[in-house]
C-alpha cells in the first residue's frame, strides 16, 4: 500500500507502528467517550427529572392560585348576596372581580331571559345552575372566550333568585404578560379550552418536549366538574453545559497519546526492524550476523534467534529431503532409490564413519537387500551391515529404539568397524528395515540427529511397504486368488510375448484350452469347498504334466489355459495332453473322498490355427467344446469346419432367443389312438420352429441349444401357454382332443416353479387340471432331487396326470416306480424300430407292459410306424399307440379337422345304432 508523503519517514510508516498508535488512541478515547456518554446520560436524566418537577410545581402553583381566585370571588359574591338590597358600595366591591353581576329570578326561563345572562344560562346550563355554584358558559360570539359564572342563591322580598356573577378574565386568569412560564399552559373544563398562556415550543412534537397536567377538583367547593391545567415545555439543554469541559479533556488526552505512543513505538520498532531484516535474509537463504549493540531484551532475542536459525535451517533441509522422498514414494520408484537419498542425508547431518541399511520383506524366505556407504565414498554399494545370523535377533529389536551391537556384517567388518548403533523400523508382520550407524571416533550423534535419522528410516519403511504393496497388486491383477495360477490378463500378455518370440525365431507353439468334466456335479453335490480343493489339485496336476517351460493359467470356473512351447507338430501336443490324461487317471482325495476327475482339451497351433492372441484362445476353446460334445475325456484339434460350426451354433442361439421372446415358435399336436377302436384319446403338444432363412429346424437341434444356453424354461413356458389356450379354444368349439400331454425339461422341474407355472397357464386359459398330462424323462426321475418329486406330487394333487417319457432308457433300478407319483409309462421309440425282428427289443417291451400292469399304470407306445407293430403291441396288451402309423404331428388347424371328422363319424355310428 502506498503511504501518504507526510507519513513516510515517521514512525507511522510501519504497519506495526500504526497499529500500536491506534491501540493507544483506542485505549484512551474509548474509555473517555464511555465516561462522557455515561456522564451525559446521567446529567440528561437528572435534568429531565428536574424539568419535570419544575413543570409540575409551576402548573400546581397556577392551579392553586386559580382555585384561590375562584374562592375569593365566590366568597365575595356570597357576602353581597346575603344583603337584601345591593348598594353602590357592593357594586364597587365586585367590579374588580366580576365583569357583570345580575340577579336572576327563579325558575330560569331561556325564552323570557332573551339575550341576557339569565336566558344564556338557562339555555346552556339548565337545571345545573340550581345545583352548582360554578358554571362555564360558551362564548356568545366567535372570538370571545368562554364565561365563568359564579352562582349564589338570593332571597329577597321579591322572591327566591340567583345572584350570577361573570368572573372577570383578567382577575381569574391573570395577564399573559405576567406569566413567567416558558412554554404553553392551558386550562380545560372537560374538552372545552378556557384559557391558554404562552406559545407552543417547536420541540412539542419531539421526544425532547416534556408534558404534565394538574386536575383542579371543584366539586367540594362549587359542586362543579374538575378543571385540568395542562402544560407543554421544552427540556433544558444538557450537553452544552459539558462541552466546555469535555473538549479540552479529549484534546489533551489525544496529545498525550501521540507523545507517549511515538516514544514507545520508536523504542520497539528499531530493534524489530533489524530482526525482521534478518528473518527475511534467512528466508532467502542468506547467512546473518547478530547485532549486539542492543542492551535490553532484544539482544537476548537476537541471540536466541541465532540458535533457532541453525535448527530451522537444518529442519528445513530435512523437510526438503523428506518431501523429495515422499515424491519418490508417490511415483512408485523402487525402495533402493529412496535408500540412496536417505543415506546421503544421514551423511550430511552426522559425523558417522559409515551407514548401512538392510531391507527384509514379509516372507522370511525372501532374500534380504543390503546397502552400505562409508564416509568418503560417493556411491552406495551392496554390503551387509549386520550378519545374516543376527537378523533373527534384529527382528526382536523394539521398533524406534536405538540399540548398540558388537557383531557386524561383512561389509562393515571389511572396513574395520567393530560396533554399530542399530535402529529397527516396521513390525514382524510387515516389511522391516534396519539402519546401522558406524559411529567411530566422532562419537554417538546427538538426540536431535538421531530423531531426524529415525524420521528418515521410517520413510524407508514406508517406501518398502509401498513397493511390496505394488508387487502384491500386480500379482493379484495377474493371478487367480484360489490356485495362484496366472489369470486371463496374464495369459493374454504371455500369449502376446509368445507370438512375438515365435515371429522372431520362426518356432511354433500350441495353446490348449482345458475344461474339467462333470465338475458341476462335484461342486453341487459335495459343496464349493471341496470343489475349490479339486480345482487347486487339478491345477497342480496340469502344472506337473506340462513341465516348467510351459505357461499355465486359470480363466475361471473349471477352465484352464496352457501355452505349450517348442511344439513342432500336432503329435507333440497330443503326447503332452496324453501325459496329462495319465496324471488325472489317479483319483483325487478330498476330505476322505476319492474323486475321479477327467478333462476335455482343445488344441490350436500357431500359426496354423491363428496368428493373434484372441484367435488362438477362441479356436482352442472351440476345439475343447468339440471334445466335450463328443463325450468328454478326450482332446480335439481346431479346424475351419469346427469354427464354422461354432459360429453357426452361436447364430442359431441368438435367433432362437429372439424367436422365443417374440412367440414365433409353433405348437403341433400328435394324436394318441386307441388301436381297438381307432378313436383319438389324447394329443401330445410338440414344439416346432420354422427359421425365416434356414427353414424348419429339427426339434432335437433347437431343444438341445435351448438347454445349453438356458432358454429351455422360456421355451417350455411358451409351449405350455400356447397348448393350454389351444385346448380351451377346441373345447369352446365343441372339439374334445382328449388328454393333452406336455413335455417338461429337467430345468423346469428342478427350478421349483413348475407347479406355479402350470397353474398360471391353466387359470389364464380356463381349462381343467384333469385335462393335462405332464411328461418327464425317466433319467430325470432317477437322478432327480426331492424338490422335483415334490413338484410332480403337487401337479397330481391339483388333478393333472404324470407320465414317464422314453421309459426303458434310464439304465436304472426299477424300484423307484413304487414310490414315484407316476400314472403312465411311455415305451421309448428306440424299441419300435426292430420290434418284430429283434427278440431283445420284444422282450424288453413285453417286460415293460407286464410291469405297468403289475403296478396299475397306464401304458403308451410312441414312435409306432407300421400296422404290424400295432398288431404286435395289441397282442402284448398295449392298446394306446402314438406314431406316424396313425398321424404325424399336426398343426392346430389340421388337428382340429381330424378331431371334427372323427367326432362326426362317431356320431353317425351312434345314430345307426
Amino acid at each position: 500500500m502506498q503511504l501518504p508523503p507526510w507519513i513516510e519517514g515517521t514512525f507511522l510508516r510501519s504497519r506495526l507502528g500504526r497499529r500500536i498508535f491506534l491501540t493507544f488512541c483506542v485505549a484512551v478515547v474509548v474509555p473517555a467517550a464511555a465516561v462522557s456518554w455515561l456522564a451525559w446520560r446521567t446529567a440528561s436524566a437528572d435534568a429531565l427529572e428536574t424539568s419535570q418537577a419544575a413543570l409540575r410545581t409551576e402548573i400546581k402553583h397556577y392551579a392553586l392560585n386559580l382555585f384561590e381566585r375562584l374562592e375569593s370571588a365566590h366568597a365575595l359574591l356570597r357576602q353581597v348576596g346575603a344583603n337584601d338590597r345591593s348598594t353602590e358600595a357592593d357594586a364597587a366591591l365586585l367590579a374588580p372581580f366580576f365583569s357583570s353581576v345580575e340577579t336572576l329570578p327563579l325558575p330560569l326561563d331561556g325564552a323570557a331571559g332573551g339575550a341576557g345572562l339569565g336566558g344564556w344560562l338557562a339555555r346552556h346550563a339548565g337545571d345545573q345552575a340550581l345545583s352548582t355554584a360554578l358554571v362555564v358558559l360558551p362564548a356568545r360570539q366567535d372570538g370571545e372566550e368562554a364565561q365563568v359564572v359564579i352562582l349564589v342563591p338570593n332571597r329577597s322580598e321579591r322572591g327566591d333568585g340567583l345572584l350570577a356573577g361573570v368572573v372577570r378574565p383578567g382577575f381569574l386568569w391573570g395577564e399573559s404578560d405576567d406569566q413567567a412560564f416558558n412554554g404553553r399552559l392551558c386550562v380545560l373544563a372537560g374538552d372545552r379550552v378556557l384559557r391558554c398562556h404562552g406559545d407552543l415550543p417547536e420541540a412539542a412534537q419531539t421526544r425532547t418536549a416534556i408534558r404534565d397536567e394538574w386536575e383542579l377538583f371543584l366539586e367540594p367547593a362549587f359542586g362543579a366538574g374538575s378543571w385540568r391545567v395542562t402544560a407543554v415545555a421544552e427540556r433544558a439543554p444538557v450537553l452544552a453545559s459539558y462541552l466546555g469541559f469535555l473538549a479540552p479533556l479529549a484534546l489533551g488526552l489525544l496529545l498525550l497519546v501521540l507523545m507517549l505512543s511515538s516514544m514507545e513505538i520508536r523504542r520497539i520498532l528499531v530493534p524489530l526492524e533489524r530482526l525482521v531484516g534478518r528473518i527475511r535474509a534467512v528466508g532467502q537463504g542468506a547467512t546473518t550476523q547478530a547485532d549486539t549493540r542492543m542492551d535490553d531484551e532484544f539482544e537476548t532475542l537476537a541471540r536466541t534467534f541465532d540458535d533457532m536459525e541453525g535448527r530451522i535451517r537444518r529442519q528445513m533441509d530435512t523437510l526438503r529431503i523428506l518431501s523429495e522422498i515422499d515424491r519418490l514414494i508417490l511415483e512408485r520408484v523402487p525402495a533402493a532409490a529412496v535408500v540412496d537419498v536417505v543415506i546421503a542425508r544421514i551423511h550430511e547431518i552426522s559425523r558417522v564413519d559409515g551407514i548401512g541399511v538392510s531391507l527384509a520383506g514379509v516372507d522370511p524366505q525372501q532374500p534380504k537387500r543390503h546397502f552400505l556407504r562409508m564416509r568418503g565414498q560417493r556411491q552406495v554399494e551392496a554390503g551387509s551391515a549386520l550378519p545374516d545370523t543376527l537378523h533373527e535377533a534384529a527382528y526382536a529389536l523394539e521398533p524406534g529404539q536405538w540399540t548398540p551391537m558388537r557383531e557386524v556384517g561383512e561389509g562393515f567388518a571389511a572396513r574395520g568397524v567393530q560396533e554399530v548403533l542399530v535402529l529397527a523400523v516396521g513390525h514382524r508382520e510387515q516389511s522391516r528395515a534396519w539402519i546401522a550407524l558406524a559411529c567411530g571416533d566422532g562419537g554417538t550423534p546427538g538426540e536431535e540427529v538421531l530423531l531426524e535419522v529415525r524420521d528418515l528410516a521410517e520413510r524407508v519403511a514406508v517406501a518398502l511397504a509401498v513397493e511390496e504393496h505394488e508387487n502384491l497388486l500386480l500379482f493379484q491383477a495377474r493371478h487367480d486368488p484360489l490356485t495362484g495360477l496366472a489369470n486371463r490378463l496374464a495369459a493374454l500378455e504371455a500369449l502376446d510375448l509368445a507370438i512375438e518370440g515365435a515371429k522372431a525365431s520362426g518356432e511354433t507353439f500350441a495353446t490348449v484350452f482345458i475344461d474339467l468334466d462333470r465338475f458341476k456335479s462335484i461342486n453341487d453335490g459335495l459343496g464349493h469347498a471341496q470343489g475349490d480343493t479339486v480345482l487347486v489339485r487339478a491345477g497342480e496336476l496340469i502344472r506337473q504334466g506340462i513341465g516348467p517351460d510351459s505357461f499355465l493359467a486359470r480363466f475361471g470356473g473349471d477352465e484352464f489355459f496352457v501355452i505349450l512351447r517348442n511344439v513342432q507338430s500336432p503329435a507333440d501336443a497330443a503326447r503332452i495332453t496324453s501325459g496329462l490324461a495319465a496324471s488325472f487317471a489317479t483319483p483325487l482325495v478330498s476330505n476322505g473322498t476319492e474323486l475321479v476327475v477327467g478333462f476335455s482339451a482343445g488344441v490350436a497351433l500357431y500359426p496354423e490355427h491363428g496368428s493373434q492372441a484372441h484367435e488362438l484362445i477362441h479356436n482352442s476353446d472351440v476345439a475343447m467344446y468339440r471334445a466335450k460334445k463328443a463325450g468328454g475325456g478326450r482332446m480335439a484339434f481346431f479346424d475351419e469346419e469346427m469354427n464354422a460350426a461354432a459360429l453357426n451354433r452361436v447364430q442359431l442361439e441368438n435367433d432362437l432367443r429372439a424367436a422365443i421372446r417374440a412367440g414365433l415358435l409353433e405348437v403341433h399336436y400328435q394324436p394318441r389312438v386307441d388301436s381297438r377302436s381307432g378313436r383319438i384319446v389324447g394329443t401330445e403338444a410338440l414344439a416346432r420352429w420354422t427359421h425365416p432363412v434356414r427353414g424348419r429346424i429339427a426339434p432335437d437341434t433347437f431343444i438341445g441349444v435351448a438347454e445349453e444356453c438356458g432358454l429351455i424354461e422360456e421355451l417350455g413356458e411358451l409351449v405350455l401357454r400356447k397348448a393350454c389356450h389351444q385346448l380351451a379354444a377346441w373345447k369352446s368349439g365343441g372339439i374334445d382332443p382328449g388328454l393333452l400331454a406336455i413335455n417338461v425339461s429337467s430345468y423346469q422341474l428342478r427350478s421349483g416353479h413348475l407347479a406355479d407355472t402350470v397353474g398360471r397357464a391353466v387359470a389364464a386359459s380356463g381349462i381343467q387340471w384333469r385335462d393335462l398330462e405332464i411328461e418327464v424323462t425317466e433319467s430325470l426321475l432317477v437322478s432327480g432331487s426331492g424338490a422335483a418329486l415334490q413338484q410332480l406330487q403337487a401337479l397330481r394333487e391339483a388333478g393333472a396326470t404324470v407320465a414317464i417319457d422314453d421309459f426303458g432308457t434310464g439304465y436304472s433300478s426299477l424300484a423307484y416306480l413304487t414310490r414315484l407319483p407316476v400314472d403312465t409309462l411311455k415305451i421309448d421309440r428306440a424299441f419300435m424300430a426292430d420290434l418284430a425282428e429283434d427278440g431283445a427289443s420284444l422282450a424288453v417291451v413285453r417286460s415293460i407292459i407286464a410291469l405297468a400292469r403289475a403296478l396299475d399304470k397306464n401304458i403308451v407306445a410312441e414312435g409306432v410306424e407300421s400296422a404290424a407293430h400295432v398288431q404286435l403291441l395289441r397282442g402284448l396288451g398295449c392298446h394306446i399307440v402314438q406314431g406316424y402309423v396313425y398321424y404325424p404331428p399336426l398343426d392346430p388347424g389340421a388337428c382340429a379337422e381330424v378331431l371334427q371328422r372323427l367326432a362326426t363319424q362317431d356320431g353317425r355310428v351312434a345314430s345307426t345304432r
